[in-house]
């Protein structure tokens, strides 16, 4: 649902992911470091691990973890 250029940080954003989020299909939301900023404070730094896991020993990247979308509420995903 969302797929990252890691050198470039340019993220795809599915538009069923944009909807979820309630953005615009249109709208651009920004590289990984603007979906980072949504992440509820909870779930920051194990999604953070379970990425840099990903990265360097190519753990598969599955991991539940919340994100607040436009309105304000936070929305699980994995």
């Amino acid at each position: 649902i969302w797929d990252w250029d890691v050198p470039n940080d340019l993220c795809y954003f599915s538009p069923r992911f944009r909807t979820l989020m309630g953005y615009p299909s249109e709208e651009y939301i920004g590289g990984f470091s603007a979906l980072a900023a949504v992440v509820h404070p909870d779930d920051l730094l194990p999604t953070q691990q379970a990425l840099q896991d990903h990265l360097e020993q190519r753990i598969p990247f599955q991991h539940k973890y919340r994100l607040r979308t436009v309105s304000g509420e936070y929305r699980w995903f994995m």
